[in-house]
């Protein structure tokens, strides 16, 4: 049985049968289920279980119009969040490490993300640069001895 199936399960026998009186529904009772979704009667609505991926939507409203919202699974967004910190915690573990022992360390994807250039790219931008500005000026001496000795 799947823990989400078991989660649906337990609320519904937790469920006070007075909202279901007035529906004539019995709290727990599955009400509609087709090949994939099962329509399970709750104290304030229903639970609309996915049979196939066991997903939980918690629904309001009469059977033939209702409005579902998925529930939130709470811990797989923790088991992702810990496994994203823990890869950060390895990750400055090692360049703490690199630091420590007076390696460079190369530069990650993350300080990347400003968009900030490497500085070997720096370098090279820097030579180009220059070496445009030199050929700019030296055209620029080249054009104004020309007009001094009215070659043109």
């Amino acid at each position: 049985m799947k823990p989400t199936l078991a989660f649906v399960l337990a609320a519904t026998m937790l469920a006070s049968p007075a909202a279901a009186q007035k529906t004539g529904e019995t709290i727990g009772e599955t009400i509609r289920q087709d090949d994939r979704y099962a329509l399970i009667v709750v104290d304030d609505g229903y639970i609309r279980l996915d049979t196939q991926s066991g997903e939980v939507a918690r629904c309001t409203g009469k059977p033939d119009t209702l409005t579902c919202r998925l529930a939130a699974d709470e811990r797989l967004a923790y088991v992702s969040e810990i496994e994203r910190l823990e890869n950060r915690v390895d990750e400055l573990e090692a360049r703490m490490g690199a630091l420590e022992a007076g390696n460079a360390v190369p530069p990650s994807a993350d300080s990347r993300r400003y968009g900030l250039p490497s500085d070997e790219e720096l370098d090279e931008v820097m030579t180009m640069t220059d070496k445009v500005f030199r050929r700019f000026f030296g055209l620029v001496r080249e054009l104004k001895r020309d007009i001094e000795q009215d070659q043109l």
